[in-house]
């Protein structure tokens, strides 16, 4: 090899050498982000969680929401006429008008204001 090769090999060895790192980056973030994904971690603004806790955490509150609507709407039921709340009373003890606040806004729709149902 002459020594003006020389330099010509060098630069085609750092070329080499570089698409070797490059693909090798490549291959450490595929690895990263499935590593990622095989952890099913979930960041819940103060720390990095299995994800399988935080679905059964947000299954148990939802367990629990649902319990409580169920105790409203047991409590809150029309009398036999259909137009006062069985269950409430005003401050002097006259029943209140059907239906309650309480159940139009848990039967609300996202896309009517409660203040329509209301009236």
């Amino acid at each position: 090899m002459t020594q003006d090769a020389y330099p010509d090999q060098l630069r085609h060895q750092l070329a080499e050498t570089r698409a070797l790192l490059r693909t090798a980056e490549d291959e450490l973030a595929a690895w990263r982000k499935g590593a990622a994904a095989d952890r099913q971690e979930i960041f819940d603004g103060e720390r990095w969680r299995p994800a399988a806790d935080l679905v059964a955490e947000m299954q148990a509150r939802a367990e629990q929401a649902e319990a409580r609507i169920a105790a409203v709407r047991e409590l809150h039921r029309p009398d036999m006429a259909g137009t006062h709340c069985d269950e409430c009373r005003d401050s002097d003890s006259n029943p209140v008008v059907w239906p309650r606040p309480t159940l139009a806004a848990i039967d609300r729709s996202a896309s009517v204001p409660l203040i329509c149902q209301l009236h």
